[in-house]
């Protein structure tokens, strides 16, 4: 394992995967478009790293963009756009209207509901084997965009944990797990749906992030994730 790369790297791309996992999992509120506000500042030096033009800081300086806009207006009135926007692209509201359900069995397996199941099962098992329990009463499916994210996330930060204790053993069993599971099912999909998606965007902060999250999972599939630094903190 290459120990410059170290804990305060993973750290770093674990937040951005949580940034990430985060807006996939929660619909906007009125205290979400204010916390953003209120570190929009902090990502100002976005704007001169997004000179390399790698779509995953070119995404998220899109998204704070939006969010320096935007401040003009009422939280309220934006963090309903914010959450309309999010219905339509994250829930599959209805054909025409919406694309795909942004689950993995809607883009990789065949129409039978014995292969959904058995990419549920799957997961379900994956999940179980590093320690998460998947509640029956949780609304989304296992193989929801925003859970694979968070799984990853998780992986991650049990990484990150290892490597401050020095057991480079584990840590590397950490990071090869997220990126078995980063190249045999995120990439397998993710890219497919954000391009679909992107049909339904209409603010520039949904549109960055659809063009952030195929190149972040691609860069933790091929292993680069070490050289994933963005305006996220």
């Amino acid at each position: 394992m290459n120990r410059s790369f170290g804990s305060e790297d993973v750290d770093m791309t674990a937040k951005t995967c949580e940034f990430l996992s985060v807006l996939l999992n929660e619909k906007p509120t009125e205290a979400f478009v204010e916390q953003m506000r209120k570190n929009s500042a902090e990502f100002r030096g976005c704007h001169e790293m997004s000179n390399s033009k790698k779509p995953l800081n070119e995404g998220i300086c899109q998204m704070f963009k939006y969010v320096e806009a935007t401040k003009g207006q009422a939280v309220s009135e934006v963090s309903l756009e914010l959450a309309v926007g999010w219905t339509r692209i994250f829930r599959g509201i209805a054909s025409g209207y919406s694309p795909l359900p942004p689950c993995e069995a809607f883009y990789v397996a065949e129409d039978s509901q014995e292969d959904q199941m058995k990419i549920f099962l799957e997961l379900t098992e994956e999940y179980s084997a590093s320690g998460i329990a998947v509640d029956a009463t949780c609304l989304q499916r296992p193989d929801y965009i925003g859970v694979e994210l968070a799984f990853v996330h998780h992986l991650m930060m049990r990484e990150a944990n290892f490597l401050k204790e020095e057991d480079f053993s584990k840590a590397q069993e950490c990071r090869a797990s997220y990126r078995r599971f980063a190249a045999e099912h995120l990439e397998n999909w993710f890219p497919l749906f954000c391009r679909e998606a992107e049909k339904y965007a209409d603010s520039g902060f949904y549109k960055g992030l659809l063009m952030s999250l195929p190149e972040f999972v691609s860069m933790l599939a091929r292993g680069e994730e070490g050289n994933s630094s963005t305006c996220v903190h």
